[in-house]
């Protein structure tokens, strides 16, 4: 059994936490009632006793109910923490997918859409340190990667000895700037390049010296292609070609003055040479005046072999100069005859 005192402060407190009108009295002061009749009956005001085992009242509350009066379910206190309660999950659910799963989704679709031959660096924002420092050390590793690859590729386009393009890198030059050349009005020459006598040279003055002096002929040729979409490549053995963009007879004609002083420069003894006590180039030119469509009857594989026979003519000729072949509109490449 659990009793207390019940004063008007209490009374108060419990008018105030109902929001109903609740006034004590004196057991005395109302009429003894059934408590079960009492809490069936529903009305504005009413009478709650308690009794005692004798059944004599001996304390009551009476009731007084506004009928223009909706209790308040809920204070403002309490409403702000049912409020915080029920978003706060969500908050928590929100900055989870935001800054956790998100990152996770986003680095596996990159992953998953990696190109093998073509990996890219990955540029993600996250707050996770774990996945900050993992994305930093793949970029490291894929920007190393990338390092290596283009020092295979350079190598595997460059002629070891000489440092110039290979056969290889002109073949994928001469084939790209054919495909131009069909589509554009451009004037380009195909240069073949040959050194006179470099057998005897090597035979005389040694394999050796016979590289030193590659060397300084393809870097002479490397300066007369020093414009975008130019090409010193080394074609094989002693033997040099030049994809070089030339506008007109007169560049023509100092191209070929400035190929032969370009060599004549560098003063390479070859006292072994029938021709001259230097070391000196024979060469083909096959020029390309504007260029077009009417290139599209022929392919490039004829344009090298009217330079080769450009070549051959100028060695029958007797070495030490150059041969030109003009090729036009009107006088196109004739690919059957290759």
């Amino acid at each position: 059994v659990f009793a207390r005192i019940i004063d008007d402060q209490y009374v108060a407190m419990m008018a105030e936490r109902t929001q109903l009108e609740i006034k004590s009295a004196a057991a005395n002061a109302v009429i003894s009632l059934s408590m079960d009749a009492e809490l069936k009956e529903v009305s504005l005001e009413r009478h709650v006793c308690l009794q005692d085992v004798n059944g004599v009242s001996v304390f009551c509350l009476k009731l007084f109910h506004d009928a223009h009066l909706i209790p308040s379910i809920m204070t403002g206190p309490s409403f702000v923490s049912f409020l915080f309660l029920s978003v706060f999950p969500f908050f928590i659910a929100a900055i989870v997918l935001r800054w956790v799963f998100m990152p996770i989704l986003q680095a596996t679709d990159f992953f998953r859409r990696q190109d093998v031959d073509n990996l890219q660096v990955i540029n993600i924002k996250t707050r996770i340190k774990e996945m900050s420092d993992l994305a930093k050390i793949y970029n490291q590793i894929i920007r190393k990667l990338h390092h290596h690859q283009e020092i295979l590729k350079k190598s595997a386009l460059t002629d070891a000895l000489t440092g110039v393009a290979n056969r290889s890198a002109f073949s994928e030059t001469i084939e790209q700037t054919w495909r131009r050349l069909t589509h554009r009005s451009s004037s380009v020459a195909l240069v073949m390049i040959d050194i006179d006598f470099f057998k005897l040279y090597n035979d005389h003055y040694g394999h050796q010296q016979g590289d030193q002096a590659l060397i300084e002929v393809a870097n002479a040729l490397n300066n007369c292609a020093c414009r975008q979409d130019e090409i010193c490549a080394r074609y094989g053995g002693e033997e040099f070609v030049l994809v070089i963009y030339i506008d007109d007879e007169d560049d023509l004609n100092r191209f070929r003055h400035h190929l032969t002083e370009s060599i004549a420069k560098l003063n390479i003894q070859h006292e072994f040479s029938t021709v001259s006590s230097k070391l000196t180039i024979s060469f083909g030119i096959a020029w390309i005046k504007g260029s077009g469509e009417w290139l599209r009857h022929s392919n490039y594989e004829a344009w090298i072999g009217e330079a080769d026979s450009a070549l051959y003519d100028a060695k029958a000729a007797g070495r030490n100069q150059g041969v030109v072949r003009t090729f036009s509109k009107d006088k196109p490449i004739d690919a059957g005859e290759i």
